[in-house]
């Protein structure tokens, strides 16, 4: 009897475990992080699995409003960047239709004031021929084709290279134009607030998914990963080896000429 009970506890836990498993999948994305790159991909709208295998991968299962015809299923998010670029690419798997009213929206909350930056607001088109003033700072193709993620149907997939710095943060008012079009994610803990929103001919997401564009609280935290920059104490710590390391050598070779002598 204690055998069969623990059975059926195992069972239900297992189901318990698995209901999680699907809510996790559709569950709420409010923090991001990106991986230091060490495969620079091509900004093409081409889903090269080899080019992203050392970014930061998560998803989330989408059900799209049933007037668009895009069937439900998954949307994965990839992202990894350098010292000077963001790399992020969406495997937008619902989106079965390629159309140039496709169009793509980024916000940010850069310096944490609860302000959207709308001075570095980026509306990226398919057909690349409207945008916003941020347009500047991003390198940006929709591509629509097969992916690692479904290879049995051809989707929108999206590659973003946006141009930063850890040089600085953002003051929240300047335009790309004053910035050299480079976006400051020098934060003191290299985290930025991000959001991102898909119209209707997309498959019409947003991450977060519950995201407000007026209410930056509500948007994503997206922790990047700083150049690997060496301590100010080393370089003296390595002169001070030579250093000893020299006059030990100089030492010993003096005291065996000397026991030759």
């Amino acid at each position: 009897m204690k055998k069969q009970n623990l059975l059926f506890l195992g069972m239900f836990l297992t189901l318990c475990f698995s209901m999680l498993t699907g809510i996790a999948v559709k569950g709420e994305i409010n923090t991001l992080k990106s991986y230091k790159a060490t495969i620079t991909p091509t900004i093409d709208g081409t889903f090269t699995e080899a080019e992203w295998a050392d970014a930061y991968h998560t998803s989330f299962y989408h059900e799209p409003n049933p007037i668009s015809n895009h069937p439900n299923d998954t949307i994965h998010i990839y992202i990894k960047n350098t010292q000077d670029k963001l790399y992020i690419l969406f495997d937008d798997l619902p989106d079965n239709t390629s159309e140039n009213y496709d169009n793509f929206y980024i916000y940010f909350d850069c310096n944490y004031d609860n302000l959207n930056d709308s001075n570095i607001k980026m509306h990226l088109d398919r057909d690349q021929e409207n945008g916003d003033i941020g347009n500047s700072m991003v390198q940006w193709v929709m591509g629509f084709g097969i992916s690692p993620n479904k290879q049995d149907r051809n989707h929108t997939i999206m590659e973003f290279a946006i141009n930063i710095t850890f040089s600085s943060s953002y003051d929240g008012t300047s335009r790309p134009d004053e910035m050299n079009n480079i976006l400051p994610v020098g934060n003191s803990n290299n985290t930025i607030r991000i959001m991102f929103d898909t119209n209707q001919y997309v498959s019409g997401w947003m991450v977060p998914q519950s995201g407000n564009i007026s209410i930056p609280s509500t948007y994503a935290e997206l922790t990047l990963t700083p150049p690997a920059n060496i301590p100010f104490g080393t370089p003296l710590v390595l002169i001070s080896i030579l250093i000893i390391a020299t006059v030990s050598i100089g030492w010993t070779v003096s005291r065996k000429k000397l026991t030759i002598n």
